[in-house]
């Protein structure tokens, strides 16, 4: 039922908090760390109110935090770049989708027994694990799910309570709801898969897909699966649409 697709992942600032902990363990006899952010100046604020609190009950430890400006790319490009250099930050904030990648590369701490006495949803805690361990605390996440307008619906003369939506239910639904102007254009849309930060890997997972492979020692790519091409048929279907 795809208005019950829902990621449901949690935000916890004692998460990172922890993992500050894991980091200043993990650093012999280091007074100082480094934590890179990446984001708007409401999240810097809120790293300066979770690094102010540590602080406060570890008065030993220094933090600085480094605003790394630019896109999410550029951030991950760079944290690339100064582990290679055997620079890294003690602590970063990052991508969840890259979490995987980088564990597998050697570039993240083991932090599982850190975080071991902390419930996360299950779909954060797998994003977070590679080979079993977890290299991440879940932070600053948020729901996804595929959300109705019953006025919109109710105005298309469709049932809104109606919840055991298939795909060709949704496909029909589209048509009704959208609206095209004389000019062929489209005025309003009724459905736009990738739209709204749910993107490819929602429906990946919805066909029943997989993002890797995870089976043996080396982080695999499953771009082939026969779920994931039948994902990538579907929207492209409703793209040619």
């Amino acid at each position: 039922m795809l208005d019950r697709i829902v990621r449901s992942l949690s935000i916890t600032m004692l998460a990172l908090i922890v993992f500050l902990a894991a980091a200043a363990v993990s650093v012999s006899a280091a007074t100082k760390l480094t934590l890179w952010a990446w984001a708007n100046q409401e999240v810097m604020e809120q790293f300066a109110s979770i690094a102010e609190w540590y602080q406060a009950e570890n008065p030993d430890v220094e933090i600085e935090i480094a605003h790394i400006a630019g896109s999410q790319l550029q951030y991950t490009e760079r944290f690339y770049l100064v582990s290679a250099g055997g620079a890294a930050p003690d602590v970063a904030w990052i991508e969840g989708s890259t979490v995987k990648q980088l564990a597998a590369q050697g570039l993240l701490q083991d932090v599982t027994e850190a975080l071991e006495d902390i419930r996360f949803t299950p779909g954060e805690t797998y994003e977070m694990i590679f080979a079993g361990r977890m290299y991440a605390a879940p932070y600053h996440c948020t729901s996804r799910g595929l959300l109705k307008r019953i006025d919109l619906l109710e105005q298309a003369g469709l049932d809104p309570h109606f919840e055991d939506l298939s795909l060709d239910d949704l496909w029909s639904w589209n048509k009704k709801i959208s609206v095209i102007s004389p000019d062929g254009r489209y005025t309003r849309a009724g459905f736009i898969p990738w739209a709204g930060n749910w993107y490819a890997r929602g429906w990946i997972w919805a066909f029943g897909g997989e993002l890797v492979d995870e089976s043996g020692p080396i982080l695999r790519p499953t771009a082939d699966l026969p779920n994931n091409i039948m994902a990538y048929e579907w929207l492209d279907e409703w793209a040619q649409h």
